[in-house]
């Protein structure tokens, strides 16, 4: 499992080994927690790779705001997903995308200002985006280092 990408790693252990478990990480968590520079960059990648898991956009309604996943193993739904190769859609508006390219534009569009403004991470509290906190710095190096 070492020769993962980062960003599964991340998205494993939010959605696997954090109590209590995570419904998924946002897309500029992931761009900024990686050495991907856009979100195109990012969701192009995760399509490209073979993972143990396929991961899964879908939209948390308490953030209001896409978030990458992994299938909940008490009720699986990848099985009734579309998707391309390593990546599938959760989310009706996605999902009706004529395309992943379009897909890709979409979600690019949707974040580049708060990713341009180094903003990557969703105040919980707030539902605003911030530079990372130290918490969330923690959680990036663990995930990463624990492997």
């Amino acid at each position: 499992m070492e020769n993962l990408p980062s960003w599964y790693k991340l998205i494993y252990s939010w959605c696997r080994k954090r109590k209590p478990k995570g419904y998924g990480l946002t897309l500029p968590f992931l761009v900024g927690a990686t050495d991907f520079p856009s979100v195109s960059e990012l969701l192009n990648d995760i399509n490209s790779k073979q993972t143990p898991e396929k991961v899964i956009i879908r939209f948390c309604q308490n953030r209001q705001e896409y978030v990458l996943s992994l299938d909940d193993v008490s009720y699986p739904v990848s099985t009734y997903l579309s998707g391309e190769n390593n990546l599938l859609y959760d989310d009706d508006y996605i999902e009706s995308i004529e395309s992943f390219s379009k897909v890709v534009d979409y979600l690019s569009g949707k974040y580049a200002a708060v990713i341009n403004a180094g903003l990557y991470s969703m105040n919980m509290k707030t539902n605003e985006w911030e530079v990372f906190s130290g918490e969330d710095i923690n959680f990036i190096n663990d995930s990463l280092s624990k492997w």
